[in-house]
C-alpha cells in the first residue's frame, strides 16, 4: 500500500526537488568548505530516504521474480543506481576520487520516473529514433552538400585580415577584407593598410570553410541559429554581397526544415500514443 500511496510518492517527489536544489549550490572550487560540508549532511539525509524507499518497493514488489517485480521495470535502475552510487561516493570519498561523486548528478533524472507524463515524454522520444533515421540521414546529406560547397567556395577565404602597413600589425582577426573590391560587397581596409593573407580564422579559428570538419562545425553553430548572421558577414566581407544566397540556402534548408522534421517526426508518435491511450481507456470505460 504504502509504495503506491499517491502522498508517499509526492513526499519522494519534494525530496528529489530538495535534493536537486543542494546539488545546485555545492561549490566544486571550495570542496572542503563550510556550506559544502554541510550540502553533504543534506546529501546524506537525501540517501538515507532513498534508501528506504526503494527497501519499501523491494519488499512490495518483490526483487526479480514475478512480472510486477522491481528490477523488472527499467525505471527502477536509475532509482538504485543512484542509491548505489551515492553509497559508493561516501565509500571514496576519502581517496580524492571526483568522478563517483559526480555521479550524484543523477539524483535530479529520478523526476523522470516520479511524473508519469515525463515518463512518457522520454518513452516518445526512444521509440521515435527508429523513424527519425531517415531524417538523419537527410541531415547528413545536408552536411555533405553545404560543407563541400562552403569548402569549394570559401577556402581559406576568411584568413585574410586587415594589416597596418607601418607596424605589420593585424588590427583584428576577427574581422575580415577583400584584396580587390569584386563588383558587389566586400570589405575593403582603411587607409593605412592592406588586406594580407593570415594563418588564423575569425573567432580563434572555430569559424572556418578550410576543410569539412571545421566546415561541419560552423553548419553546425548556423543551424543553432546562434551567431550566424556573424559567419555570413564575414565571409561577405571576405568575398562578395552573393555569398548571400549560400547562407540563406542553408538556413532555410536546415533549421526552418530538416530541424523541423525532427519536432514533426516527434509530435507525431506523441500524438499517436496519447490517440491509443485515449482509445484504451474508452473500451476499459
Amino acid at each position: 500500500y504504502t509504495a503506491n500511496n499517491r502522498w508517499f510518492n509526492r513526499f519522494i517527489f519534494l525530496l528529489i526537488i530538495g535534493n536537486s536544489i543542494t546539488l545546485a549550490f555545492y561549490d566544486p572550487l571550495d570542496p572542503d568548505g563550510e556550506r559544502n560540508r554541510i550540502l553533504d549532511i543534506f546529501e546524506n539525509v537525501f540517501l538515507g530516504f532513498f534508501t528506504v524507499e526503494m527497501l519499501i518497493k523491494l519488499m512490495a514488489y518483490g526483487v526479480f521474480v514475478h512480472d510486477r517485480s522491481y528490477f523488472r521495470d527499467p525505471w527502477n535502475w536509475l532509482d538504485a543506481a543512484v542509491v548505489f552510487t551515492g553509497y559508493l561516493s561516501l565509500i571514496v570519498s576519502d581517496t580524492g576520487i571526483s568522478v563517483i561523486r559526480a555521479l550524484r548528478v543523477l539524483r535530479p533524472l529520478r523526476l523522470v520516473n516520479t511524473l508519469e507524463g515525463m515518463r512518457r515524454l522520454v518513452r516518445t522520444l526512444l521509440e521515435s529514433v527508429p523513424m527519425l533515421a531517415n531524417v538523419f540521414i537527410l541531415l547528413a546529406l545536408y552536411f555533405a552538400i553545404f560543407g563541400i560547397t562552403g569548402i569549394m567556395l570559401f577556402a581559406s577565404e576568411l584568413r585574410k585580415h586587415c594589416e597596418d602597413i607601418l607596424t605589420d600589425e593585424i588590427i583584428s582577426y576577427d574581422e575580415t577584407c577583400v584584396m580587390t573590391a569584386p563588383l558587389v560587397g566586400g570589405a575593403l581596409c582603411e587607409r593605412g593598410q592592406q588586406c594580407v593573407h593570415t594563418d588564423q580564422n575569425p573567432a580563434q579559428g572555430t569559424i572556418s570553410w578550410d576543410n569539412f570538419g571545421i566546415a561541419s562545425l560552423t553548419l553546425f553553430q548556423m543551424l543553432s541559429l546562434e551567431g550566424w548572421t556573424y559567419i555570413s558577414y564575414v565571409t561577405m566581407d571576405a568575398t562578395n554581397s552573393f555569398a548571400a544566397i549560400f547562407f540563406i540556402l542553408a538556413i532555410m534548408i536546415g533549421a526552418f526544415f530538416i530541424l523541423e522534421l525532427f519536432l514533426s517526426v516527434i509530435g507525431d508518435r506523441l500524438h499517436r500514443q496519447e490517440r491509443n491511450r485515449s482509445g484504451m481507456a474508452f473500451r476499459t470505460g
